[in-house]
């Protein structure tokens, strides 16, 4: 009789490293930003990468704080509305308020 392999169970990742990926995406979606606005007509290509860079950024910072608020493995999944009602009433109410202060059009 052969047994049948236990499936894996997600190791927990340490939200602290969550974060640090993040701010790396953060910190090159910045310097990609940079490059638009300094030289827009020869640097348009670096807009879409930029964007991508900054919603990869987003999402990790996100699962950062699903990590820090549940202790649990960050949930596997790209949506960042999804990954945003993941989070606690109170922490959403902080992130809305923040992001209507810095955002001009909110």
């Amino acid at each position: 009789m052969t047994k049948q392999p236990q499936a894996k169970q997600p190791q927990k990742v340490d939200p602290y490293r969550i974060f640090q990926q993040a701010d790396n995406f953060f910190k090159a979606q910045e310097t990609l930003y940079r490059t638009v606005q300094r030289e827009p007509p020869s640097a348009q290509n670096l807009v879409l990468p930029a964007l991508v860079l900054s919603a990869f950024a987003s999402e990790l910072f996100l699962k950062c704080l699903i990590g820090i608020e549940t202790d649990a493995t960050p949930p596997v999944g790209h949506n960042l509305f999804v990954l945003f009602k993941r989070l606690s009433n109170p922490t959403r109410k902080r992130l809305e308020e923040r992001f209507e202060k810095l955002c001009w059009f909110a």
